[in-house]
């Protein structure tokens, strides 16, 4: 290592629903011949180390493992620093050890969370063990192990510190420091920088900890109302098919043992205010209100307990069968048993075959809201849901999750920000005195497509359509529509007749860009057929599975030898696809990892910014190189721009003071004051946006869209003012 690298690390307080940075206790640091601790009690020592630590003006390697942690934990407790912190970042002088491992196995396995041995871990203790063999299982297991215990040493002096508490404090540093310099010497055994973007992906991690930081609230109000109306939507009688054919064997309340439902009855029907109700059919059913079973119990009445629902999977699985052959498919998803498969995403396909099946999936989504979004919003008033985040996936995206590990307690309520079902996003909320800012990219993949394009050959017709200002997915539904609507078919045909010009795509694209005045229902359900399409088959999707993705991700359906005609007719109007695909097949070959006789060929790719991925299928490769990874890299560096400005004074931003709450892939939300200066905060978080993005899009116009909303809602759109001002979008939700 030629520059000067010093590892570090900070213990704390306990992390807890009000504050994932805690308090610092301490800090440890070693530059691999001398180490360093220093506690509360050092208060003149530990401050000046922490200053010196971030100083600009050298230009020292910091190295720890999950940066972005120990760096908000430093800039809460000396919030001064947040300026030379974020600045730190930006010259990607702060290396994090687990986001390096990540990027190596990404480059020489193809994956950052599973090898043939089983799922990737980056803890500390797994890193020291794999490249120093240094065994931490004894000091890093346990409850009462000093890492859960530093709150006993507040305001003490290092030199203080019982043995065991400075050794377990020094120990984490110089053992950080170790594993680095072992991966500096396995970056010299590649062509290539295997942590070309490190730097970059630390930063990227610090912005999305700063969005975990911060958290939406919960409207209480609005969660029991769609706890209501979920609870409605899977009563038995909404689910009557599934019911009557003998799939679903519903939810039995509890009931009063047969000796006392008599005597049941009698108490419900004094009691109630329902005259009409048959509480006799009610117990028979298993359909007791929760406050009736109250009252019964408050009575004494002996109940039985509660039964769930229950799926008969292999009786559905036979009428799966039988659908999907009668409408010609015969070769359905089988599971690893050989059975035929009902999982969600799958039947989404045929959902339209059947009313059954769409009462099937339409459940199966209730259940995960049910189960899964609700119960994650429950927290006492006041303490944020907050996302949490992977900065790096195998595509080079990011993923985001609720950050409980299976069979743990949460550490504070956490939720998987990037995937909430759109009628539970109205629950989130801006802090009192403040609105949400959404601002998202506009067809960002695309944009990306066009972008590799034009670097691979020169030229792209996409390119062309997004700076002449054509929208991309109406620019193909309107030969989908010239193919084969035919009230389209006239009215473009009067058009051309009109206008006295003949027939080509751009005209196909200005009549029916016309023609949703006409039908604008057609005109939209044209469009989102085209989407399915315009981002799907770039990633290297066949009919198949086509079908499935624009099923799943976008409700439209089509038969597989529909699929096949849309995908000629996609090929046809954007020609350099077909060159694209060559580049894939030809150059992309990853030829130091033979061949899969179960999965077929693989294939490698490096990202605008450096990252390599190596060992990916075909299709992963077409979608990540053109759409998944580019787009990324934009969106991150983007983020870090935004919540730089909103956190680091030294700015001189209109955006201080605000801050992000949520990122999901090409949108971010931020809560921002409700005044008279929304409309330029607005703007300034689109121009860096969309300049940020440029640096890696240069030649392709990109684009953004931003709204204010007082709950967050996928159906609110951009309002402006008679002096073309962005205002909040005002929406009745009658809470």
């Amino acid at each position: 290592m030629t520059e000067e690298v010093i590892a570090f690390d900070t213990e704390t307080d306990l992390i807890g629903p009000k504050d994932i940075w805690p308090e610092m206790i301490c800090i440890s640091y070693t530059n691999g011949l001398a180490s360093a601790l220093l506690g509360q009690g050092d208060k003149i020592d530990l401050k000046d180390a922490c200053e010196e630590l971030f100083n600009p003006r050298n230009s020292t390697i910091l190295v720890g493992c999950k940066t972005s942690f120990d760096c908000g934990v430093i800039g809460k407790y000396y919030p001064e620093l947040i300026p030379n912190i974020f600045r730190k970042y930006a010259r990607e002088e702060i290396q994090d050890i687990k986001i390096r491992e990540q990027l190596y196995n990404l480059a020489t396995i193809g994956s950052t969370s599973m090898d043939k041995g089983g799922p990737l871990l980056y803890d500390l203790g797994t890193l020291a063990y794999k490249h120093m063999g240094y065994d931490l299982s004894t000091v890093k297991a346990g409850d009462n192990i000093w890492r859960f215990r530093y709150r006993e040493l507040k305001g003490v002096a290092a030199d203080h510190y019982p043995y065991d508490a400075y050794d377990y404090a020094v120990q984490d540093a110089e053992l950080t420091w170790g594993v680095y310099d072992a991966q500096e010497e396995y970056k010299e055994n590649f062509e290539h920088n295997l942590y070309a973007v490190s730097g970059f992906r630390a930063a990227a991690d610090y912005m999305l900890n700063w969005i975990t930081n911060y958290g939406m609230l919960v409207d209480p109000a609005m969660r029991a109302r769609i706890k209501q109306m979920i609870a409605e939507e899977l009563h038995p009688n909404k689910l009557n098919l599934l019911i009557e054919q003998g799939i679903l064997i519903p939810h039995r309340s509890a009931v009063p043992y047969v000796k006392q439902t008599e005597l049941a009855v009698a108490w419900l029907e004094e009691w109630s205010k329902d005259f009409e109700r048959d509480f006799r059919e009610a117990i028979n059913k298993g359909l007791l209100t929760e406050e009736e079973i109250a009252y019964l119990e408050s009575k004494n009445v002996d109940m039985k307990n509660p039964t769930k629902p229950v799926i008969k999977r292999k009786k559905f699985g036979e009428r799966v069968v039988e659908l999907t052959r009668k409408a010609g498919i015969f070769d359905w998803y089988l599971t690893d048993s050989g059975q035929p498969s009902t999982k969600d995403d799958h039947l989404i396909e045929i959902a339209h075959l059947d009313p059954m099946i769409e009462q099937f999936v339409h459940r199966a989504k209730l259940q995960k809201i049910a189960t899964t979004e609700l119960p994650r919003m429950e927290a006492p008033e006041g303490i944020p849901i907050r996302p949490n985040f992977k900065v790096l996936v195998n595509t080079g995206r990011t993923s985001s999750s609720a950050g409980v590990k299976k069979g743990q307690e949460p550490l504070y309520p956490g939720f998987n920000g990037q995937n909430v079902d759109p009628r539970v996003k109205p629950c989130y909320i801006p802090r009192k005195g403040n609105v949400f800012l959404s601002v998202d990219y506009s067809s960002l993949e695309l944009v990306s497509f066009a972008k590799v394009q034009l670097d691979l050959f020169g030229t792209s017709v996409l390119a062309k359509l997004i700076n002449a200002g054509v929208d991309p997915h109406a620019y193909l539904a309107a030969t989908l529509a010239y193919t084969e609507e035919e009230e389209f078919q006239k009215y473009y045909e009067n058009y051309l007749e009109k206008e006295r010009i003949d027939d080509s795509y751009i005209h196909r694209y200005i009549a029916f860009d016309a023609w949703k005045e006409v039908n604008p229902k057609r005109f939209k359900h044209l469009r989102t057929l085209a989407k399915p399409i315009g981002l799907g088959y770039p990633g290297g999707l066949g009919a198949d599975t086509m079908v499935a993705f624009a099923a799943g991700t976008y409700g439209v359906n089509m038969l597989p030898q529909q699929a096949k005609e849309y995908k000629q007719i996609w090929l046809d109007m954007f020609p350099e696809t077909v060159d694209y695909f060559n580049h894939i097949n030809y150059d992309c070959k990853d030829i130091n990892s033979g061949m899969d006789l179960e999965a077929g060929d693989k294939y490698r790719y490096f990202s605008p910014l450096g990252m390599l991925r190596s060992k990916c299928s075909y299709t992963a490769c077409c979608n990540g190189k053109a759409l998944q990874t580019p787009s990324a890299e934009g969106a991150l560096f983007a983020g870090f721009n935004v919540i730089r400005e909103c956190e680091d004074s030294s700015q001189n931003s209109i955006l201080y003071g605000c801050f992000g709450v949520n990122f999901v892939h090409d949108e971010y939300i931020l809560e921002i004051p409700e005044d008279e200066k929304m409309h330029e905060r607005a703007c300034r978080v689109q121009d860096i946006m969309v300049d940020s993005m440029t640096l890696l899009m240069e030649g392709v116009k990109v684009k953004t869209e931003a709204t204010l909303m007082r709950r967050w809602d996928k159906a609110a759109e951009p309002t402006y003012d008679e002096n073309n001002r962005l205002i909040i979008t005002e929406i009745d939700y009658d809470v």
